[in-house]
């Protein structure tokens, strides 16, 4: 509308209806919430969160006197995106990282003031004090260290610590409709005793995960336990088509593979039969067949390796790069060898450009001394064709 009305040769008109809108404009620039200017005197209120390892979030409130009351206004809001490294972070590393942020971003106003930090982590008001090996946290708490006393980290509930949050948490869904089964067991669950005859209503999964205690009340919401996550129980058919399409189609997600998704959705959202119903959507979505791409691939567990009896009978293998050429052959790689029983190491100089065939006529040397040996490197270099057929071969 207003590229049309600032348009050349078009006559501005005043309606009515473009009055009450210009009024209504007007009304919300200058009415609450507002933009305030900072009293360095008076305590300041940073609230911070991150929220789905998509973004930080951290508004700066304080609370002044206004029309003789005390109010508390905005001062500034800053937020961001989370870079692909931080969205691997754990829940308290990017909390320490949202307030470190913020104390950088804002350090204008928090310099010197006396402020508290609202977070709905728990940890975090232990940072300062909180003894780890990880050297990014290290620093982390260096910087939170630095404003001293003048910090008060506060814990504030998740569901009211809404300002900080609004723009980036997902909502969870929640099932009122009325079902048979869920029914039954909302009445099994709040009495004392077990009732046979309610429990004969039950029909399966509900009557075996019921006799396994894996349901339980919390405010009127039925709960399903497994393990050591909870997730709220779900029936209404439209609220799971809902979470497959946003725990796989949605653009955060981006159709992660079935472990990916099933890790998702076990801490959010159960009902009977889910692990195949979900199998069976992302089996059939149209995005994954085309593209054929396989996100999250699984990889086994390292075997456990027993301790040899005699000397060379199991091997590591090795490569040493970056080596300054020298020598007549201006060697610049060393191929590693060490015997497991024995620890001790042969060290066979080559170089940078060598094929596999060439580390397997340099590995042959051992194999003629000492016998065939187990190799336990996982390196692409020692997975070629030729050390294939040489492993069937020893």
């Amino acid at each position: 509308m207003f590229p049309w009305l600032c348009s050349k040769d078009v006559a501005l008109e005043i309606t009515k209806e473009r009055r009450d809108a210009y009024e209504r404009i007007k009304y919300k620039l200058t009415n609450s919430p507002v933009l305030i200017l900072p009293d360095f005197e008076l305590p300041f209120k940073l609230y911070i969160d991150a929220a789905c390892s998509q973004g930080l979030g951290e508004p700066l409130h304080q609370r002044q006197i206004a029309d003789g009351e005390p109010r508390e206004g905005l001062i500034c809001y800053i937020s961001r995106k989370l870079k692909e490294s931080e969205a691997r972070y754990g829940a308290t590393q990017t909390e320490c990282l949202c307030l470190v942020w913020a104390l950088e971003k804002l350090h204008y106003y928090l310099k010197g003031a006396v402020f508290e930090v609202y977070t709905d982590c728990t940890a975090l008001k232990s940072s300062r004090n909180m003894k780890t090996t990880n050297r990014h946290m290290l620093r982390l708490q260096i910087v939170i260290q630095e404003y001293g006393g003048n910090t008060t980290i506060i814990y504030k509930e998740g569901k009211s610590h809404t300002n900080a949050d609004g723009h980036w948490i997902i909502a969870v869904l929640k099932s009122y409709v009325k079902h048979k089964q869920r029914g039954t067991l909302l009445q099994l669950l709040q009495q004392r005793y077990r009732s046979p005859e309610l429990e004969f209503k039950l029909e399966e999964p509900w009557l075996r995960s019921y006799k396994d205690n894996k349901f339980f009340l919390v405010d009127g919401l039925l709960y399903h336990r497994e393990k050591c996550t909870s997730a709220l129980t779900v029936v209404d058919r439209d609220h799971i088509s809902l979470i497959h399409q946003e725990f796989h189609d949605c653009s955060y997600m981006g159709h992660m593979s079935k472990d990916r998704t099933k890790e998702r959705v076990t801490s959010t959202a159960w009902w009977p039969k889910w692990e195949q119903e979900l199998s069976e959507y992302i089996n059939t979505c149209e995005r994954c067949q085309k593209e054929n791409r396989k996100h999250g691939k699984k990889y086994a567990l390292l075997q456990h390796l027993e301790e040899p009896q005699n000397s060379w009978e199991t091997i590591n293998l090795d490569w040493v790069t970056g080596i300054v050429p020298g020598g007549k052959e201006n060697y610049n790689y060393c191929l590693i060898i060490v015997d497991r029983f024995r620890k001790s190491m042969r060290c066979l100089p080559c170089h940078k450009e060598d094929t596999a065939m060439d580390t397997v006529l340099l590995f042959w040397n051992i194999i003629s001394t000492y016998g065939p040996t187990c190799m336990t490197c996982l390196a692409p270099s020692f997975h070629s064709p030729q050390l294939t057929i040489h492993k069937q071969m020893a």
